[in-house]
């Protein structure tokens, strides 16, 4: 993340997750969970996960539309527990 510190910094997530979330809602992608259809609230979720970036990887590398998707909560968890792959 150049310019703005180390973007593997845990105290970075919350601020590289708020931006993901904010980019997405301004996109045209779906607003709904895209394994079920949930539309009541939905997660944005990394696919690549933030963490497995590289030290010098920027902000718009992490949150690019492509790497971004609509998950309901039990969906997102089992994305980031390694039971569901996109």
């Amino acid at each position: 993340m150049k310019g703005v510190g180390n973007a593997n910094a845990g105290s970075r997530y919350p601020y590289i997750r708020a931006l993901a979330r904010k980019k997405y809602l301004l996109s045209d992608k779906p607003k709904h969970c895209i394994i079920c259809g949930y539309d009541k609230h939905f997660d944005v979720a990394h696919v690549k996960a933030v963490n497995s970036f590289s030290l010098d990887a920027t902000i718009s590398e992490i949150n690019d539309l492509s790497n971004l998707v609509a998950l309901c909560k039990n969906h997102h968890w089992e994305l980031d527990h390694g039971y569901l792959k996109l």
